[in-house]
């Protein structure tokens, strides 16, 4: 078996290039629902400003009743966008991209 860096680019003549890019297309569109949300929940919580150093943020997130919300609440819509994506409980991939 040839294993030059070359046959990378064999997967252009494959016929399965449609499917990927439908894929990462979907996985791309839940990458920004799940940016959206976790940027929604956190606005909701501790508005629109930026914390004011890390330490600062760190504190807030560990040691104030908002903070302990944004966690159950980003661990649940972790879950709900885990649910609608799996279907099944196989998850979001076809059943030939899956070991």
């Amino acid at each position: 078996m040839n294993t030059s860096w070359r046959h990378a680019f064999d997967v252009r003549r494959s016929s399965a290039v449609p499917s990927i890019a439908v894929i990462g297309v979907m996985l791309v569109a839940l990458f920004l629902l799940w940016l959206y949300t976790a940027q929604s929940i956190y606005t909701g919580l501790f508005g629109d400003q930026p914390p004011a150093s890390i330490g600062g943020f760190i504190r807030d997130v560990l040691t104030t009743s908002k903070g302990w919300t944004l966690i159950l609440a980003g661990n649940a819509a972790g879950v709900c966008l885990r649910r609608s994506c799996a279907g099944h409980h196989r998850g979001c991939l076809p059943a030939a991209a899956r070991p």
